[in-house]
């Protein structure tokens, strides 16, 4: 846990106070694209402890100059002992997709970064899946490493042009990483931008 700081811990004793601390994160992340749009969290239908995090509305429109984008995210987790801190929660994410589309409906759908515990593929990419005109290539499972929702939203930012919510949006995501990715059990890493000092 090499990026922790003090000032990242936020003490869950509860399941409910776990799922709080993960909507703030993600809310707060969401806000650099878009204002409105939040994460709900209901059961997974049929399952006795998975629960589901999805984008509200499930498509979000964001501008990108003179085009439009939707990104519709979802998680599924569980809730765990946090073994680092004794007598406290935390979630455990068993699937992730984070998709990209240039309409509500996701059609053409342009990118997809999905992964699931339950599966024995990789975390991976899909490029324009379901577009007839690339031939199968949407098929083909990239691999990625583990991608945070964080790492999207800044690529949708730096790659595509999408317009900001907010004047300090790398600061916003830069902390919403480090707080996930230095606690994550897996997949964690370090996307920070240089420091002035650091250059």
């Amino acid at each position: 846990m090499s990026n922790f700081r003090a000032a990242d811990r936020d003490s869950a004793r509860t399941d409910a106070q776990a799922k709080e601390r993960l909507l703030r994160v993600l809310d707060r992340s969401l806000s650099t694209v878009c204002t409105g749009p939040i994460w709900l969290v209901s059961p997974v239908p049929g399952s006795s402890d998975e629960h589901s995090a999805i984008t509200n509305p499930p498509a979000i429109h964001v501008k990108a100059g003179n085009s439009s984008l939707f990104l519709r995210s979802t998680l599924r987790f569980t809730y765990v002992d946090d073994e680092r801190f004794r007598g406290e929660r935390k979630v455990s994410t068993c699937h992730y997709a984070h998709t990209v589309g240039e309409s509500e409906f996701l059609k053409p759908q342009l990118y997809s970064w999905e992964w699931a515990s339950s599966e024995p593929r990789y975390p991976h990419l899909h490029i324009r899946r379901s577009d007839p005109a690339f031939h199968g290539l949407g098929k083909l499972h990239i691999p990625t490493g583990r991608v945070f929702y964080e790492d999207v939203l800044r690529f949708l930012i730096a790659e595509h042009g999408v317009e900001v919510a907010r004047a300090d949006w790398q600061d916003v995501l830069d902390e919403s990483f480090r707080r996930v990715s230095t606690f994550a059990s897996w997949g964690g890493g370090h996307h920070e931008r240089p420091r002035s000092e650091d250059a």
